[in-house]
């Protein structure tokens, strides 16, 4: 499924239905966070949700024990505050990975925060 660059701001909860999906790819979006219901979403291989405005991942992710890459740079969020269950995903994917740019592992710097273009996620 792609739908990089379509100003989305929401990720449908019955996206979950979806069992055989295999690539999740929803970069430069302006998605506030992901459902749960992407946990159960176990064909995943991929999934590209940078240049979002999340804060945070769900921890159901970390049932994804077949996904490869998972992007995510480019956001509100920082690895230190990951649920265990996404550490524990990201630590599995870098293990088997040969190449270290299928992961992209990246804080949030100082320069981001300040930038008038990060938008603030609001729930409303």
């Amino acid at each position: 499924l792609v739908g990089s660059n379509n100003r989305i701001r929401a990720i449908p909860e019955n996206l979950g239905a979806l069992k055989h999906l295999q690539v999740l790819q929803l970069n430069s979006n302006e998605l506030c966070s992901i459902p749960e219901t992407v946990g159960s979403l176990l064909d995943l291989v991929k999934i590209d949700v940078s240049n979002n405005t999340l804060k945070s991942l769900p921890k159901e992710l970390g049932g994804l024990v077949g996904l490869k890459s998972l992007r995510y740079q480019g956001n509100r969020l920082w690895e230190w505050r990951f649920p265990k269950e996404v550490k524990v995903l990201l630590e599995m994917i870098k293990a088997s990975s040969q190449d270290d740019e299928e992961i992209d592992v990246q804080q949030m710097t100082k320069g981001e925060k300040d930038n008038p273009k990060t938008k603030i996620c609001s729930l409303q």
